[in-house]
């Protein structure tokens, strides 16, 4: 086994990219079924759920993983938890052996850290091979290749020593040496259990309306964390006697896995009537709706704004309302 600490030397022919389990901040459950650019099968498992897909920020708060490293807009696996804690090591299985696997790796926690891979044949363990960061934490290649074929069926990511929670990393694209071995569609080491996307806020009628609506809904406020701005879709239409659902999610980001507390849900009129299901605290990677009924008395249209306040650092988010009866 012939230990890799960059990308170039793993002279890979096949890749493992995180981005089809979801877009960023999709939150996974504690197995998953992936598949290589080259149709190899490919199985996750992590030791609980909670942890999510993060992308790469071109600048802070703009997504969910800030860092230097990786690749800007790149998808990364994050193993960290909704209660603050982490799920690595990540092990990946492979549908049919490989001949080497690497990925870039980097802690959730300041200074350097040492990440390790331990590959398998079965179960019988071909060796660990550990690479230490630079003093400031940057991300960090790690890898390994068979020299004498494919007979690697499974691998292990994780850190042995860092600053923080150790179980609570982000791992790049893994490349993949795939000679010697061929894809199968199955394998008998694949998790059956698939990844569970996060909710994702959008807005969707919960009641039939009695008249038909003149537009559709449009996507509604997803709240970020605390350290973040609140952002909102700019209208949000109703036909007469129709309620519809919005959905608020704190989408957590690399060191920010902070409670948003929603002080207040207001509407400007009074046709506009709010629920207040959403008022109080929503965890890191949790989701909460709320009703909007409109309920006017003439015909025509009706306008009105309605407005979320919450401890976060835009701490104030308004929705457009239009209610239109014919």
């Amino acid at each position: 086994m012939l230990p890799i600490t960059s990308l170039s030397a793993q002279a890979s022919n096949d890749s493992v990219d995180w981005s089809q389990l979801g877009a960023d901040a999709t939150i996974l459950d504690s197995t998953a079924n992936l598949q290589s650019a080259g149709g190899r099968s490919v199985s996750l498992s992590l030791i609980g759920p909670g942890s999510a897909v993060a992308a790469v920020c071109p600048v802070a708060g703009a997504c969910s993983w800030t860092g230097s490293g990786f690749t800007t807009a790149d998808s990364l696996l994050w193993t960290s938890d909704s209660g603050n804690g982490g799920n690595g090591p990540a092990t990946l299985i492979f549908g049919a052996p490989v001949s080497g696997a690497g990925a870039l790796i980097e802690a959730d926690g300041p200074g350097a850290f040492t990440a390790q891979i331990q590959v398998f044949d079965g179960l019988t363990s071909l060796g660990s091979f550990p690479v230490t960061s630079d003093t400031n934490g940057d991300a960090t290649y790690v890898g390994v290749k068979d020299q004498t074929g494919a007979d690697i069926t499974s691998a292990v990511f994780s850190l042995t020593s860092c600053a923080g929670n150790c179980a609570d990393f982000a791992i790049d694209t893994v490349y993949l040496n795939t000679s010697g071995g061929s894809p199968t569609p199955t394998s008998s080491q694949t998790p059956t259990a698939t990844s569970t996307p996060a909710p994702t806020a959008t807005l969707s009628p919960t009641a039939t309306p009695t008249r038909t609506a003149t537009a559709t809904p449009t996507p509604t406020a997803t709240p970020t964390p605390i350290t973040a701005s609140l952002t909102a879709a700019p209208k949000l239409i109703l036909v007469k006697r129709v309620t519809k659902k919005v959905v608020l999610t704190n989408r957590r980001t690399r060191k920010q896995h902070q409670t948003i507390t929603v002080t207040s849900i207001v509407s400007s009129n009074p046709e506009f009537t709010p629920g207040a299901g959403c008022v109080g605290a929503i965890e890191p990677g949790k989701h909460c709706d709320f009703l909007v009924t409109f309920t006017p008395n003439p015909t025509g249209t009706h306008q009105g704004t309605l407005t979320i306040s919450s401890n976060a650092s835009n701490p104030a988010i308004s929705l457009v309302l239009t209610g239109k009866v014919k």
